[in-house]
């Protein structure tokens, strides 16, 4: 019989190190310093229970006992009008000291224990300031500190910073950060680079897109927001979010949990200081989904105040997390590009020359038509034709479908252009001059530099030269021919006369 209480004592003595050697405790004059800490966020430190060691104690083994601290008498603590009761976890033996309940507390006390959490915070005692990193990866350290049982919670996270017994302790934040990968996934009769950061697109085309934030271990006050620029409409009722396994794809057949991961916010922002996706998601969600991959789903359409060329159209993913008045943020861009086909009126003597009219046809033999600013594609019956009449006074203008040369010899482009091979015709020609050969027109594919994005041609008119002009051989060769023929119908009609006198 004492041999099983030596045993059932040994057992006692082992999961009070077990339950203890997650805490951090220190000496009189110790010391406990974080590592890896995280800009602008928040540490503190928090004393549970005074301690006494054995002279010379420097690891987790026995020789220590705990005491509660001055003012306190049992392990509760009131939190607004709620009780927290740390004897789930502790009890007091026959002399007083603090003990693990039971094996089963003991394994309770970890660090992602929201439940230990809280409680540990209201009932300890704040010892020391609150420091906050400037930088990341810096380090926050307490010293002089009293022999005790200590915790310490960051605004970086959920999880509390918890370790085993030493005179100077140093740990790690063991909050990890996270970061959102924007992607564009796909847009119509466009192209996406391989990077999916970029992708060229036609005006009035919808984009989609695919934001993916990892749910790293002690996620906390996760924040999702979404801001597009002028020339991308948000479709609001685009917007899905998934939860999947790391680095895993969203199965076709998956449900969103809009209604379960937190508040989700979409709509049009004309303002483009504001967000067009905010998306707030609920601790307790984040926690049942600790290791997993958030995928936000959404698409836009590339609308007629889109920029062309230049310096495309972005939009901005951005996660924000930890410490809600300074939070740490990682932020992604990527943009949409649109083309355009400029043209320059000249003549034969490279002159600018007016009143000229070009359309633009793709591959599939449609011409580009703007309706309200949308890139559209029409069938040549459909085009409008401008009244030739009229092409010289339409000069810098687009009239019907057509974009005729101003006096300077420009013509206005043909904008909001997606990758393809287009035909430029000239369907209007100044009164004077041959028709102009028609010029064919590459935009590449998944190429969004400066010279694949604003493509310009020159268009030489020559002066008519069908029929010769008069004042050259002109007509006279006509004239030559005509008396040869009167000539010779002259000697034929006096031969025969001549035969029959004869």
């Amino acid at each position: 019989m004492k041999k099983m209480k030596k045993i059932f004592a040994l057992l006692i003595a082992m999961v009070m190190v077990l339950g203890m050697s997650t805490m951090v405790f220190a000496a009189s004059d110790g010391s406990i310093e974080v590592t890896s800490t995280h800009k602008n966020q928040e540490y503190e430190l928090y004393q549970l229970f005074d301690a006494t060691t054995t002279a010379g104690r420097i690891d987790g083994g026995t020789g220590i006992s705990y005491k509660l601290m001055e003012g306190k008498t049992d392990f509760k603590v009131t939190v607004g009008d709620t009780v927290l009761d740390g004897a789930t976890w502790f009890k007091l033996d026959e002399g007083g000291n603090v003990v693990i309940k039971d094996a089963s507390a003991a394994a309770l006390i970890t660090d992602d224990n929201a439940d230990f959490a809280a409680w540990a915070k209201a009932y300890g005692v704040k010892t020391g300031s609150t420091i906050t990193p400037t930088a990341d990866g810096g380090e926050v350290k307490w010293s002089a500190l009293p022999e005790g049982y200590y915790f310490i919670t960051t605004t970086t996270g959920s999880l509390v910073t918890i370790d085993s017994i030493k005179p100077n302790e140093t740990v790690q934040d063991k909050n990890p950060g996270t970061s959102v990968d924007k992607s564009i996934t796909g847009v119509p009769d466009g192209s996406v680079l391989d990077t999916k950061n970029d992708a060229l697109a036609q005006i009035g085309k919808v984009v989609s897109y695919e934001s993916r934030i990892p749910i790293s271990r002690g996620a906390y006050n996760y924040s999702f927001t979404d801001t597009m620029s002028a020339g991308l409409t948000l479709d609001p009722t685009s917007v899905k979010v998934y939860v999947v396994e790391t680095g895993a794809a969203v199965a076709t057949d998956a449900t969103d949990v809009n209604s379960a991961c937190g508040t989700v916010n979409a709509a049009n922002e004309t303002d483009e200081t504001k967000a067009d996706i905010t998306i707030t998601f609920s601790d307790s969600w984040l926690k049942t989904n600790w290791g997993k991959d958030i995928v936000i789903q959404y698409s836009a359409t590339v609308n007629k105040d889109a920029v062309v060329a230049d310096a495309g159209n972005p939009n901005t993913a951005k996660i924000s997390y930890g410490n809600e008045d300074n939070p740490l943020t990682n932020e992604e861009t990527v943009k949409v590009y649109t083309a355009k086909i400029s043209v320059v009126k000249r003549d034969g003597d490279n002159e600018p020359l007016a009143g000229a009219g070009f359309k633009l046809k793709n591959s599939e033999g449609k011409y580009y038509k703007l309706v309200d600013g949308i890139v559209t594609w029409v069938t040549e019956s459909e085009a409008v034709e401008a009244d030739p009449d009229n092409a010289i006074e339409a000069q810098d203008a687009v009239v019907g479908d057509e974009h005729f040369s101003d006096a300077e010899g420009n013509v206005p482009a043909f904008t909001g252009l997606a990758n393809g091979t287009y035909t430029l015709v000239e369907s209007t020609v100044p009164a004077g001059y041959n028709r102009a050969a028609d010029e064919t027109i590459t935009i590449a594919e998944k190429d969004v530099t400066a010279g694949n994005l604003s493509q310009s041609r020159t268009v030489i008119n020559q002066s008519g030269t069908e029929l010769p002009s008069t004042g050259g051989i002109g007509t006279t060769i006509f004239y030559i021919i005509g008396a040869i023929l009167v000539v010779g119908a002259g000697v034929v009609l006096v031969t025969r006369r001549r035969m029959k006198v004869q």
